[in-house]
């Protein structure tokens, strides 16, 4: 398990009724620490309608990989909808990240019409984090996500590697 994110944002017409208050967008992180298997939830939120920023930590053991985050997008039928872009904005300055398509389990609030889905695989994108042979210390990864309806999200993860 590594750290797990996903917005339950998608264009309004996917949606029953969308969760909009002014110009602010919340979104569900959901953190999930490998080392310690540890589930912490986090609610982000974002001033500016374009963009969602979201910061939390992670811990991993020394080379050992993780997974750092992981999205996808469906239609409401559960089908696959397509893959958001992903991008490393500010690579790890002690180790390394990599992007995967693979499958994954999407990650709605239970009040979305599409929290349905949580728990049918579908196609998504999982970016992994490898510290250096032997690091031990902090290290951080910066990533930008855009989905199909224009939301563009930026996490920052703060990595503490034991």
């Amino acid at each position: 398990m590594g750290a797990v994110w996903q917005t339950s944002k998608l264009p309004s017409r996917y949606l029953e009724s969308p969760v909009r208050i002014g110009r602010m967008i919340f979104a569900r992180v959901l953190l999930a620490v490998a080392s310690a298997a540890t589930m912490v939830a986090l609610n982000a939120e974002a001033a500016n309608a374009g963009a969602t920023y979201a910061n939390w930590e992670a811990d991993t053991v020394s080379g050992k990989t993780m997974q750092i985050f992981y999205a996808s997008e469906v239609k409401p039928n559960c089908s696959f909808l397509v893959y958001p872009s992903a991008q490393i904005l500010s690579a790890p300055a002690h180790g390394s990240t990599s992007l995967k398509k693979q499958k994954v389990f999407p990650n709605y609030d239970r009040g979305n019409s599409l929290s349905k889905c949580n728990s049918t695989s579908t196609k998504g994108i999982a970016i992994y984090y490898t510290p250096a042979n032997k690091f031990v210390g902090s290290d951080r990864v910066k990533l930008r996500v855009k989905f199909s309806d224009g939301r563009v999200n930026e996490i920052t993860v703060r990595i503490k590697v034991l």
